[in-house]
């Protein structure tokens, strides 16, 4: 069979695998609000999901070519979200969830291990994949066994845009770095809100995929203004914001405690990053508290990245850490949470206790006190840090009676004397009432312009 004829076959294949794929996206979407009882059906879609992008595997790329030139003549942008984090994928969802419902775009979303500091393999793919299943996320698994067989099936995929969580090439797979994902157009949201830390500032237009992207959407005119002029930054306001505000509260420690306490732990307990992780410091006082209060629940939220140095600990540090694994485990009152799913335990808590980073401001947006366990070695805050730092209230690792002052002082009812401070913060991040809608805006304003 001639080329042109072998071609020609592909052409009519390809727009009927394109519709099915489309077809199971749409079943899936449909089922997304049903509940956690659709579950095995969103996992049966994905199986389906998964047959297709095998047979997509067989497509020949030019065809594909072809047809990313259609859809840029009328038909939807295929926008690609590469997920290797189901905590942070709250600063996406919203913008997804506009996808879904816009004509304008064909969202795909995709997941891909990632390797933690601590961690000497790519792993965590399936804790993201049951991740976006309990979200009713439609999405593709890339995970063969060489990654550069996956970046093969996005090239054929074609999208229009790519949608990566995390510019730290090091936390995935190269074969998804910026540089291998420059074929197409690179947009970035961050999966925090803003750089409140000044030495994240200073290395920004260091970073490749910040450097490659389009655009880069940011939450306020005082974030713009900390990026470097290099960077294609656009104020829309942040997704994650209205994902935080909007969420209904849970609480999965069932006591029925009146007062509920949530502790965050960062991941930099050594030095030579930001150096905010304190756990070493203080989980002994917090193991105590939790067993000096057993009317009030202890939920702990470990950063992830601290999970995987958990995990390659040895000798001493590791018999301490099982040691506290088992006695936080055996408490009535105490709870873990691993998975990401903190928006609903932010609203049904009632105080925060964190060493960094991120949870010092997104707490903040539902106006409760946060007590900060401070390392006095840590890196400067930003501008913005700076207004983070004024609405909670800083405690020294060395000071536990603070601690046991401040949580005496809300469990009795105490108002937070800081919350004005936060009154102006959550004004500062809501500014721009609708950032999902302002952001694909700014694509489709960027897709007229050439590539």
């Amino acid at each position: 069979m001639s080329k042109s004829l072998l071609l020609a076959g592909l052409r009519t294949i390809f727009p009927g695998i394109v519709r099915r794929y489309r077809q199971h996206m749409d079943g899936m979407n449909e089922l997304r609000n049903q509940g956690q009882s659709q579950r095995i059906e969103i996992e049966k879609i994905s199986a389906q999901l998964h047959q297709l992008q095998s047979v997509l595997d067989g497509v020949h790329q030019s065809v594909l070519h072809a047809e990313g030139s259609a859809k840029l003549r009328g038909e939807p942008w295929r926008c690609l979200f590469l997920v290797h984090s189901v905590e942070t994928w709250t600063s996406l969802h919203d913008v997804w969830l506009a996808m879904v419902s816009d004509p304008r775009f064909e969202p795909v979303v995709a997941t891909i291990p990632r390797q933690y500091p601590g961690s000497a393999i790519l792993e965590g793919e399936e804790d993201t994949h049951q991740g976006l299943l309990h979200l009713g996320v439609p999405h593709l698994r890339l995970t063969a066994a060489n990654a550069m067989d996956d970046l093969a099936f996005i090239r054929r995929l074609a999208p229009h845009m790519i949608f990566r969580q995390s510019p730290w090439e090091k936390d995935i797979s190269s074969a998804f770095s910026a540089a291998q994902l420059s074929f197409t157009r690179l947009y970035y949201i961050s999966y925090g809100i803003a750089p409140i830390v000044q030495h994240v500032v200073v290395m920004l237009d260091t970073l490749p995929l910040l450097r490659r992207c389009r655009k880069i959407f940011v939450v306020h005119e005082t974030v713009k203004k900390l990026m470097p002029a290099s960077l294609p930054v656009v104020v829309t306001g942040h997704p994650r914001v209205a994902y935080l505000q909007r969420a209904e509260p849970s609480w999965p420690i069932e006591t029925g405690n009146r007062f509920k306490i949530i502790w965050s732990a960062h991941h930099s307990t050594e030095t030579g990053w930001n150096d905010f992780g304190a756990f070493w410091q203080i989980y002994d006082t917090m193991l105590a508290l939790a067993q000096f209060y057993p009317d009030v629940d202890f939920l702990f939220s470990p950063h992830p990245a601290l999970l995987t140095r958990f995990n390659a600990l040895s000798g001493d540090k590791k018999e301490k850490i099982d040691a506290f694994r088992q006695s936080w485990d055996t408490l009535s009152n105490t709870g873990l949470i691993t998975n990401g799913n903190y928006a609903g335990p932010f609203k049904a808590s009632d105080l925060l206790i964190v060493d960094g980073l991120s949870f010092l401001l997104e707490y903040q947006l539902n106006q409760k006190p946060v007590l900060f366990f401070e390392r006095q070695d840590h890196t400067p805050f930003s501008i913005i840090g700076e207004e983070v730092k004024k609405g909670v209230h800083s405690i020294s690792p060395d000071h536990t009676d603070d601690l046991m002052y401040w949580v005496k002082y809300f469990i009795a009812g105490g108002i937070d004397p800081l919350e004005d401070d936060q009154k102006k913060l959550v004004e500062l991040l809501t500014t721009n009432k609708n950032p999902s809608a302002a952001i694909l805006n700014a694509i489709a304003d960027d897709m007229a312009s050439p590539f």
